[in-house]
């Protein structure tokens, strides 16, 4: 005599036996699922950010590059404001751009500001333009990649061998 919680069900008339047969059914298949490994047993929430917080981080990435954007859009229209005309330049004025030697036809009044400090080399639009210095401090926060090349002033060494020594003017590299 079976005595199973089947069918005490059956007899007190709670289930009928078409019932008994589907929950029968679906226990072998969730066996079976779970041999192979199909079937977890518990349901894990996603690992990982949320929807929101996705959208968040995106947002913020798209702002920064349009941040990004209208700092360069500044500071081209800034060199465009302050470039200097190199008309008339006669002396060849070299500089390294990256791991390049360029060079630039420039007056000697520039070519001796540029060695001072006074001007400096930047690149807009693929040329090269020269700009007052002081501007640096005003591009540089909008698009550090503009600057190409600015001799800052040293400040007076106690210790350099060859302070006392002039440098001649036909020195040019």
């Amino acid at each position: 005599m079976s005595n199973s919680l089947r069918d005490q069900l059956l007899k007190a008339g709670l289930v009928n036996e078409k019932q008994a047969k589907q929950v029968a059914r679906k226990q072998k298949k969730e066996q079976k699922l779970e041999r192979q490994g199909l079937l977890e047993k518990e349901v894990v929430a996603p690992a990982g950010p949320s929807k929101a917080d996705r959208d968040r981080e995106l947002m913020q990435q798209r702002q920064a590059e349009q941040r990004k954007k209208e700092g360069v859009a500044q500071a081209r229209q800034m060199i465009e404001q302050h470039q200097l005309s190199r008309e008339g330049g006669e002396q060849l004025y070299r500089f390294t751009h990256g791991t390049k030697i360029k060079q630039l036809y420039v007056t000697a009044e520039q070519q001796d500001w540029l060695s001072r400090g006074r001007l400096a080399v930047v690149q807009s639009n693929g040329q090269y333009q020269l700009v007052p210095a002081p501007l640096l401090e005003r591009l540089r926060p909008r698009d550090e990649s503009c600057v190409v090349s600015h001799h800052a002033p040293k400040a007076s060494d106690e210790d350099d061998p060859y302070k006392d020594f002039v440098v001649p003017d036909d020195l040019m590299w």
